[in-house]
């Protein structure tokens, strides 16, 4: 169904690249094609003038959301519903259908997918059902394999086979890589210099089309308000998402970088199951779910347990005695912050304790009670608590100085 539009030459393309969808399976290159450095494109200069000449409004893939021709990060747990935000994404750009009520430019989507390819056509066709448009004919392609970026010669691979469609279709407004960690190849995401060949690729194929590329990333392990690896990854981005699975099953999507706009305000999906019009071999259907928008607003309280909530208390003071304001934002680095949490720590021993700060800190971030960048653990700078904590170590010093004098 989704190949019924394309021509001919399109669909031999295709079949070259393996018929149906296969499990993922190593790109196999010619030897000369293969190698791990990408060739430095000639360096130029651009005389202020030429600068201050183009000032030509962005243009946004998505109303405030992605621009044109820029690096985008999604990152969040398993599980969380990362693809079929994305999926969603790339069949509005593709179809040329507004996005939850936010307007999109028109063009050709490229879906580099590393995993999930038995589920895809089924979310597509849900997305269809949902939306009641068609993607027969929309230009959205995607992969029959993952891609191993970090390598130069397989990511010219890639360029070479949009390049193949593009003469038909137009060129890609939109290349997305899902996930980061199946299509990097034999690299390692938490060293930096892994990470530089894997971003140069990406940068390759902005600069052949002018096409944004959009990341598709898991979050931390031990730090689940940024993504995993190398901080490298987020220096690189100019928008980056949160997805999190909130207590009550709604997902929000937060902006946590805009390098050059304002962030979009937060945003709430909830996953809609939807039966499929194909049947499932058993005499009945086949089913998927999409995403749908859920009522706005802050998470549903969920309490916290007796743990997490003396991991709070542990925060407030460290933040009020070793922290520093930013915007917004108060915020204390995590070595200040085990100090702390050590300090109260009922646990046995020095080993317990390590266990109970990494369990306590990654429940915190996942809930939203906090956010970190860099090791930096921030919340709101009026919170009740912060400012509760501040007034009280003020107090302290103020009674210490007085008891010194």
């Amino acid at each position: 169904m989704l190949h019924e539009a394309m021509a001919a030459d399109d669909l031999a393309f295709l079949a070259t690249l393996g018929g149906e969808p296969q499990e993922p399976a190593d790109v196999k290159l010619k030897p000369e094609a293969a190698g791990r450095r990408f060739e430095k494109p000639a360096f130029h200069f651009a005389h202020v003038a030429e600068l201050l000449a183009d000032h030509a409004p962005p243009v946004w893939l998505i109303e405030d959301m992605i621009e044109a021709g820029t690096l985008v990060q999604v990152f969040g747990a398993s599980g969380c519903g990362k693809s079929f935000l994305v999926m969603d994404w790339a069949a509005c750009i593709a179809a040329g259908r507004a996005w939850h009520g936010k307007a999109t430019a028109a063009g050709a989507v490229f879906y580099i997918a590393g995993e999930g390819f038995a589920g895809f056509k089924r979310r597509l066709r849900a997305w269809e059902i949902h939306t009641g448009k068609s993607l027969s004919a929309a230009p959205l392609f995607f992969s029959r394999q993952p891609a191993a970026l970090m390598d130069a010669g397989n990511a010219q691979a890639v360029i070479e086979a949009v390049r193949a469609l593009q003469s038909t279709h137009g060129k890609p407004a939109l290349i997305v890589v899902d996930t980061l960690h199946r299509n990097l190849g034999d690299g390692d995401e938490n060293n930096a210099s892994d990470m530089a060949l894997f971003l140069q690729a990406v940068d390759a194929m902005r600069a052949d089309f002018g096409a944004a590329v959009l990341i598709v990333h898991h979050s931390g392990h031990a730090e689940a308000g940024r993504g995993r690896g190398s901080s490298s990854l987020r220096a690189a981005m100019d928008h980056e998402y949160m997805l999190t699975k909130q207590a009550d099953g709604r997902r929000e999507l937060t902006c946590t970088k805009a390098k050059e706009a304002e962030p979009p305000a937060a945003m709430w999906f909830e996953l809609d199951h939807t039966p499929l019009d194909w049947p499932d071999g058993k005499g009945g259907f086949q089913s998927s779910a999409v995403l749908i928008r859920a009522e706005a607003g802050p998470q549903r309280e969920k309490r916290l347990t007796p743990a997490q909530h003396a991991g709070m208390e542990s925060f407030y003071r460290a933040a009020a005695a070793h922290g520093s304001e930013a915007g917004e934002r108060f915020g204390v680095h995590l070595d200040d912050w085990r100090a702390e949490f050590y300090r109260v720590s009922t646990a046995d021993n020095q080993h317990a304790k390590k266990v109970a700060f990494h369990r306590v800190r990654n429940d915190l971030a996942t809930l939203g009670k906090l956010t970190v960048d860099s090791d930096v653990y921030s919340c709101r700078a009026d919170d009740p608590g912060l400012v509760s904590a501040r007034l009280l170590v003020a107090s302290e010093k103020r009674k210490n100085d007085a008891d010194d004098f």
